[in-house]
């Protein structure tokens, strides 16, 4: 809130026709000093209504840092200076109307997104490139420049500065102004009638936590960690941390998010689990230290996704997606830190489909996110059942040679979180386990199967088990895949014949099994036959790292 604009040449603010609330229309706004961090990137975004010409105009920029703006009809971005100057122009036309323009200056390029389209990229960064991150940055036109020069001709409203990129692929612009708690916030514009700075309108200033940050512990391979976001496109994902302080708001962009909206569990101290939607900010009650314990300097933090929707046909792959759960971070009191708590050392994944992901586990009368819970799911429990950390990763509907929505066939599906997202296979697993072919039905799945398990066993060192079907407990054409691989000494067949007991419980279809099954029966059975496989992986009092 210290970054409040000084308003110079006669400023105008308007409602008629605004984007939110009241929009920038004439004048100059200056922050009263360069907000955006010298190391680590930024990104800076706007809204903006354009009525100029063929000529340059200036939404926002600082003088030997960066500008975005018109250039020439289009929207344009410049940072550095003379010959170390990097350039970005968009091919795409600006029609009449509210846009949204976001510049990301990392460490390695810049990225110039027009309406959440990447618009345009450049190897060039304004770090390291001359830019002197000094002078304040001038909103509707340069500061320090005679007034006029480069003027904006139009409106521009919601300017936003964010620490690192704040965006990674294409997005939709939020619908709505920020709240100011948003994780990565360095400085924040609504321009209603005046130049605050509304960082932190929301929720008292403290302490931010980067999703990056070091001391949280993410699933295993299930997590795409960037430095403004951590997302997550499989239910039974989770991550925790120690905190310090007796507050706690986790915080989520949930722009590109539609209802029903994906849910999570949270957890404080071991406490009881709370269900919660995504949404932008959920805080977390942190239980009251007692009096005979009163000098708790931390408390662990366990949050879990849930469940995602999962109807045909919706987006669950392309980026951004509606199901997608994405972190931005963890606001705390101020002055609070974090910890990292200790990690098994043990890392196993497992591939699978709707049943993998825990769907149906409540029942399966509404169809929705309420009736799915990855923590009911005979993966998840893997990770107690076996002390290590288990990632989850299931796509209902797909198969080895079947595909869902637009989720393709997993030979082509392993080795991507998402669209355009790797998957890291680092650490390295300790095992691997696939549990699909229920969605490929009778038909012979051999040559996929096979495909995939080529490709995992070339990507990782640790044996790969195909697990049977759970609904039918046995495929010939899995059986047959393993002794057809190219490492066959590093491939297990594991049959899954009387794990399932559908009269314990089963969704309608009698596919699903519900969370008591799968928590009593299924996931100790599914246990007991992995457990060989990992002897000698590790010492059980080796298994927990920092």
């Amino acid at each position: 809130m210290g970054n409040t604009l000084g308003l110079t040449n006669g400023p105008s603010f308007s409602g008629t026709g605004a984007k939110f609330g009241s929009a920038f229309t004439g004048g100059l706004g200056t922050t009263p000093g360069n907000v955006l961090p010298r190391t680590g990137g930024f990104t800076a975004e706007a809204w903006f209504n354009f009525t100029g010409g063929g000529g340059t105009y200036l939404i926002l920029g600082s003088v030997d840092t960066f500008w975005v703006g018109m250039s020439g009809g289009s929207l344009a971005a410049h940072f550095g200076l003379g010959t170390n100057e990097g350039v970005i122009t968009s091919t795409i036309a600006v029609t009449a109307g509210w846009h949204h323009a976001a510049l990301v200056c990392g460490t390695g390029g810049s990225v110039l997104y027009l309406d959440g389209a990447v618009a345009g990229t450049s190897a060039q960064t304004a770090i390291g490139q001359g830019a002197t991150f000094a002078n304040p940055i001038g909103l509707r036109a340069f500061n320090g420049f005679t007034y006029g020069q480069y003027l904006w001709s139009g409106a521009i409203d919601e300017v936003a500065f964010w620490s690192g990129a704040r965006y990674s692929a294409a997005f939709t612009p939020a619908s709505a102004p920020y709240t100011g708690s948003e994780a990565g916030l360095l400085a924040l514009y609504h321009l209603d009638g005046d130049g605050t700075d509304s960082l932190g309108s929301a929720a008292p200033p403290g302490a931010q936590i980067a999703p990056n940050d070091p001391a949280i512990v993410y699933s295993p391979y299930n997590w795409q960690v960037l430095a403004g976001s951590a997302t997550a496109w499989n239910p039974g994902a989770y991550f925790r941390v120690l905190f310090g302080g007796s507050s706690c708001t986790l915080a989520f962009d949930v722009s590109a998010s539609v209802a029903p909206l994906s849910q999570f569990w949270w957890r404080i101290d071991q406490g009881p689990w709370t269900q919660a939607a995504v949404s932008s900010t959920v805080a977390c009650a942190v239980p009251a230290i007692t009096t005979n314990n009163p000098d708790v300097p931390y408390h662990r933090l366990d949050v879990v996704v849930k469940g995602m929707n999962n109807p045909a046909g919706l987006n669950r792959w392309v980026p951004p997606t509606p199901v997608e759960v994405r972190f931005t971070g963890i606001g705390l009191l101020s002055g609070a830190t974090v910890l990292k708590p200790e990690r098994a050392s043990l890392n196993i994944i497992v591939y699978g489909d709707s049943i993998t992901e825990g769907n149906r586990t409540l029942g399966e009368s509404l169809g929705t996110p309420d009736v799915n819970d990855a923590m009911s799911g005979w993966a998840y429990q893997l990770g107690a059942l076996l002390g290590a950390e288990v990632g989850v990763v299931g796509f209902g509907g797909t198969g080895y040679a079947t595909t869902y929505g637009q989720v393709p066939a997993f030979p082509s599906s392993y080795g991507l979180i998402a669209l355009g997202v790797p998957r890291s296979f680092s650490p390295a697993p300790d095992l691997v386990v696939v549990n699909h072919g229920t969605n490929d039905g009778i038909t012979d799945i051999k040559a996929a199967a096979v495909s995939a398990l080529n490709g995992l066993l070339a990507a990782v060192p640790c044996k790969v088990v195909l697990l049977n079907p759970l609904p039918t407990g046995d495929n010939s054409f899995l059986q047959a895949a393993v002794g057809a691989c190219v490492a066959p000494g590093r491939a297990v067949f594991v049959s899954t014949m009387g794990m399932f007991n559908k009269t314990v419980g089963a969704d309608g279809y009698q596919l699903h099994p519900s969370g008591p099954n799968n928590t009593a029966l299924i996931a100790p059975r599914v246990a007991a036959a992995l457990r060989p496989l990992l002897a000698g992986v590790g010492s059980p009092l080796a298994r927990w790292t920092h």
